[in-house]
């Protein structure tokens, strides 16, 4: 043999196909890379419209500060099941709601329009157009993110809050100032977005392996046979049945077929029912559960297939009077409460105690199913979506019977495992809704140094 010399370099080269083989994934525990590296993070912004029973002393939304346990409140008693799936966020105040003429925790307008951007109205009255400066929580992100917004409307937006000009009341969503027009009709919106999508098989951990590991050892071929010329006889005839070992190893992978492209699933799906073929705005409809989970079922396939990471959702538009008694399961019914002829505004959020509790175990109900949807799918990393998913669920209307003296509004946050701490009751008096989107703003990775002027970090 020459005197030839293996440098540094070429030995670290020529030397991966012996120190990487062993790492083949079908041999690596799954626990050993960190749970949803590498995965997508997404953002659900739901309003629930006109407020509810809200008072001091009597807190129906608000379980003891702490880990959630069975003892929950009324309202979320019949969800023991998914507790550790959300945190509730007490007592959060909304700054910019409370600023201008129409200020105030029973302002309509200055409520559904600061949920996402925290900003204040800057002329009202002035004209028949938007005046609501800036862009929502849910366009920012998407900015980011370089995908599209999701922006869904449940509809009964047909009044007009605080007699303005201008109709708030059906949006929640706002890009550079203007509004972003929801999307009302679940059928049209998945014929739009999803009937074309062409499904993709889940990549299976072997295929996955076969794939990478394929690669490696295209390149192990190439180092070692440049190798080889610079090796002696003995040398070389371990080398060749180091490559005899190698090629065996490449047969075996690739009789993994079918091997399709490595990346995200994207699922066949079937269409809404033709009876979802409209927009529900005056709020009398009797499908409304089938269509809010028809969008909710959208939002999956949308984070699966990663066309959106970016949602926000109005179970109704502000002032809205939709009668919800034939949609609320029996076993949500609290206390006998009669709503078949009641609206969301005036009959339900200024009606009283009992009648708030139905309403918003329903919009639980409807919370719970998008939770458990995304639940039962994963991303890339096989961690489910939620775990890397933050949903915000809340009112901004601080008692829907404008007894401002409530201290805050009642907020659910779900999801995010992988970079939040669900199952808990956060007492948030110290916090306003422009802090929580700050930090949600760290967990997304935005970089921005602050929302709205919020920049206190919640340890959520």
């Amino acid at each position: 043999m020459s005197n030839w010399k293996i440098n540094r370099r070429f030995f670290l080269s020529s030397s991966g196909s012996v120190l990487l083989l062993p790492l083949l994934e079908s041999l690596v525990p799954s626990v050993a890379s960190a749970a949803g590296e590498g995965d997508p993070r997404r953002f659900i912004g739901m309003y629930m419209p006109n407020g509810t029973y809200n008072r001091p002393g009597d807190q129906v939304w608000y379980p003891s500060t702490g880990q959630i346990t069975t003892n929950l409140p009324l309202v979320l008693a019949p969800f023991a099941v998914n507790r550790g799936d959300f945190s509730i966020i007490k007592y959060l105040k909304m700054d910019a709601r409370n600023q201008g003429e129409y200020k105030g925790g029973g302002g309509h307008a200055s409520s559904v329009t600061s949920f996402l951007t925290c900003q204040t109205f800057t002329d009202p009255k002035g004209a028949n157009y938007c005046t609501v400066p800036g862009s929502s929580f849910d366009q920012m992100y998407a900015r980011t993110s370089g995908k599209q917004a999701l922006v869904l409307s449940g509809g009964n937006d047909a009044g007009t809050p605080d007699g303005l000009p201008f109709n708030y009341s059906g949006y929640l969503s706002y890009n550079n100032g203007q509004v972003v027009e929801p999307n009302r009709n679940p059928y049209y919106l998945y014929q739009s977005m999803f009937a074309n999508l062409a499904p993709t098989a889940p990549t299976s951990a072997p295929a996955r392996a076969a794939v990478r590991n394929k690669s490696i050892l295209d390149s192990a071929y190439k180092d070692l046979a440049e190798l080889k010329i610079k090796l002696g006889k003995s040398d070389n005839i371990k080398l060749e049945q180091h490559l005899s070992n190698l090629r065996d190893l490449e047969t075996k992978l690739n009789a993994v077929a079918p091997v399709p492209v490595v990346g995200r699933q994207c699922p066949s799906s079937a269409a809404p029912g033709t009876f979802l073929d409209n927009s529900d705005r005056n709020g009398q409809q009797q499908n409304y559960t089938q269509r809010m989970q028809a969008f909710m079922d959208m939002i999956v396939i949308a984070f699966q297939c990663d066309i959106a990471r970016s949602v926000s959702f109005m179970y109704d538009g502000e002032v809205g009077e939709r009668v919800y008694d034939a949609q609320i399961p029996i076993d949500l019914r609290y206390n006998g409460v009669d709503l078949t002829s009641v609206g969301c505004h005036i009959g339900i959020s200024h009606g009283g105690r009992d009648r708030c509790i139905n309403r918003d175990r329903y919009y639980m109900y409807l919370m719970t199913y998008l939770i458990n949807k995304l639940k039962g799918v994963t991303d890339p990393s096989g961690s489910p979506i939620l775990d890397n998913t933050i949903l915000l669920n809340g009112f901004a209307v601080s008692d829907g019977n404008h007894m401002d003296g409530s201290g805050g509004v009642p907020v659910v946050v779900a999801g995010g495992r992988n970079f939040m701490k669900p199952g808990f009751s956060y007492d948030a008096g110290s916090y306003d809704m422009k802090d929580l989107l700050y930090t949600f703003n760290t967990h997304l990775g935005m970089g921005l140094n602050n929302f709205a002027g919020g920049n206190r970090l919640m340890g959520i």
